[in-house]
């Protein structure tokens, strides 16, 4: 078999990451789990076979796009759906022929005029139940189609969009229409 702890430790000497895992799973064998270096740049503790990762922007592709593509499938949502037939209060921010023109599509193409992010993290907790009406009440940047923007903010609002249509949070959703149907029961902590 091949090495793929040798792999992942010539990844941790180019400094390319600070550490990595891998599993090679079989119905018919031992699943295996090769690890190398530390959760630092700068050593520390070694990487355990316990330990999580943030998968971050993945959940983004994994999880919200998928969900938006079952949307679609089904006709609950289409790509030119605007954001208003959604949210009509997006409507009542700043710019407000841009923003009854931005579409899922524009969304899921970064091309909606939002900015990259916002800076939610610092939102005191007594603000933290407005986070829907902060997202929506944003700022755009110009007009949507006119210019590619990563946007954090985006599949915010594509997150949103999917508990609006389907009346669950994201971890029920992701749970129930991603992860159990292909037999991903543990280990998956979104």
């Amino acid at each position: 078999m091949l090495d793929l702890t040798g792999i992942l430790q010539a990844g941790v000497s180019a400094r390319a990451w600070p550490c990595a895992a891998a599993a090679v799973v079989s119905p018919r064998r031992p699943s295996r789990v090769f690890l190398a270096g530390s959760h630092t740049y700068c050593g520390g503790r070694q990487l355990q076979e316990e330990d999580w990762f943030d998968l971050a922007s993945l959940s983004k592709v994994l999880v919200t796009t998928t969900l938006v593509a079952q949307l679609c499938q089904q006709g609950t949502l289409s790509l030119n759906t605007t954001l208003a037939e959604i949210f009509p209060e997006f409507t009542l921010g700043p710019q407000a022929e841009w923003r009854r023109a931005v579409t899922i599509r524009h969304l899921l193409a970064h091309c909606s005029g939002l900015p990259p992010g916002y800076p939610f993290h610092r939102l005191p907790p007594r603000r933290r139940p407005d986070f829907r009406q902060i997202l929506l009440s944003l700022p755009l940047t110009t007009a949507p189609g006119r210019m590619e923007c990563y946007s954090d903010l985006g599949m915010m609002i594509l997150g949103e969009v999917t508990v609006a249509r389907l009346g669950q949070n994201l971890d029920t959703l992701a749970r129930q229409r991603i992860f159990s149907p292909l037999g991903l029961h543990e280990g998956i902590g979104y």
